[in-house]
């Protein structure tokens, strides 16, 4: 499916990989079923330039949300990355542990990841 963009999401995008960030997007989607097509929406919409796009591998089926987002946010930590800021749609984006220096909530009415 496609999905547009946030204006204001995709200004702060690019000015962060203009700066010399590296920013990682972490999704809860399923990535054997929708890696691609999340893809090919994230390039087609603009979102050009990320250093990596992690989402579920079937070794996190399962989990729920904040703890499949915190175990990875935790990885990368123990990489050596450093969690400047979090920007998410869901509360259970921006929960857990290694959650990040600030969190933003950007608001989405159309539904709800517990």
């Amino acid at each position: 499916g496609e999905c547009s963009a946030i204006p204001a999401v995709l200004r702060l995008f690019n000015r962060l990989v203009g700066a010399g960030f590296k920013v990682i997007l972490l999704s809860g989607r399923d990535e054997e079923a929708l890696g691609q097509a999340t893809v090919d929406n994230l390039v087609d919409r603009g979102f050009v330039g990320f250093h990596r796009l992690i989402m579920r591998s079937p070794e996190y089926r399962g989990q729920g949300a904040i703890t499949f987002k915190s175990n990875i946010r935790k990885q990368l930590m123990d990489q050596g990355y450093r969690i400047w800021g979090n920007v998410g749609d869901q509360w259970s984006d921006l929960q857990g542990d290694c959650a990040g220096n600030r969190t933003f909530k950007i608001p989405n009415p159309m539904y709800f990841v517990p």
